[in-house]
């Protein structure tokens, strides 16, 4: 559940809307039904997780006293609880926005990273449906010495040391508030947590099988203009065989270069 920003220019998006919506459906078709539960699997199940952990009943909630407040700037944890009436309210708003980032979403409750700054807070992570899904495959497909860049909430690292196909998590994460909220709850003989900027290349003559830039806080096709040279500058370091990609990559790439198509007309 972080913020999603669908920018367009100009009035060119309701012309967009039926390749949009087919866009939307292969991305689903992609990522969401490929990780449903069959019937028989969903019997006391509340969520689903797509092999990921409830992060609420690991990362606690940052005591009030510790938030940022009165103009301050930082981090903290919270616990967000959608039951089915919030759930059909959030579904119904995206039908009306044409956002099918929350039609996936389910009852339950939610750990949700959030920053302040000078005063004003927005959610950068949360463990909802949008966020399982769109990092499950790379979570299906990481083997060997991994390296991440961004940590989050600890999702996606817990998941990946509970593999067995994975040898090693390395986490370059540049908020030091961040790391002091989430590292202490999801240590493991498998992960390290670094504090480091992702574009200073902080592991120079280091070699990892899977690589993985989480770096942005909503879905843009903005993204790609960072995400592309970062992608380059991190190929040099995946081994042969290897993984190099990010947070929903091939969709961004994808609404960039419609919205570039587009520019033109």
């Amino acid at each position: 559940m972080r913020e999603h920003a669908w920018k367009v220019s100009g009035n060119r998006g309701e012309a967009l809307c039926s390749r949009k919506r087919l866009q939307i459906a292969v991305l689903k078709k992609r990522y969401f039904h490929a990780g449903r539960l069959r019937p028989e699997e969903t019997e006391g199940r509340v969520l689903r997780t797509f092999g990921f952990p409830l992060m609420a009943e690991i990362i606690p909630e940052t005591p009030k006293a510790q938030c940022p407040v009165n103009g301050g700037s930082g981090f903290f944890i919270s616990h967000q609880v959608l039951d089915e009436e919030r759930v059909k309210h959030e579904s119904m708003m995206a039908m009306f926005r044409r956002d099918w980032t929350n039609n996936g979403l389910e009852a339950g409750t939610y750990c949700v990273l959030h920053q302040v700054r000078n005063g004003y807070v927005k959610q950068w992570m949360s463990d909802t449906w949008l966020e399982r899904m769109s990092n499950s495959e790379f979570l299906r497909d990481a083997f060997g010495d991994v390296l991440l860049a961004g940590l989050g909430i600890g999702m996606l690292p817990m998941a990946l040391c509970a593999k067995e196909q994975v040898r090693s998590v390395v986490v370059l994460e540049l908020e030091p508030h961040v790391i002091g909220l989430v590292e202490p709850h999801i240590r493991h003989p498998k992960l390290t947590v670094l504090l480091a900027d992702a574009y200073h290349e902080p592991l120079r003559g280091k070699a990892f099988d899977c690589i993985y830039l989480d770096i942005w806080q909503s879905i843009c096709s903005d993204n790609w203009e960072q995400m592309k040279p970062l992608l380059a500058q991190y190929r040099k370091f995946r081994r042969a065989g290897g993984i190099c990609t990010g947070w929903l990559k091939d969709y961004v790439q994808q609404e960039h270069n419609n919205a570039k198509r587009q520019s033109y007309w």
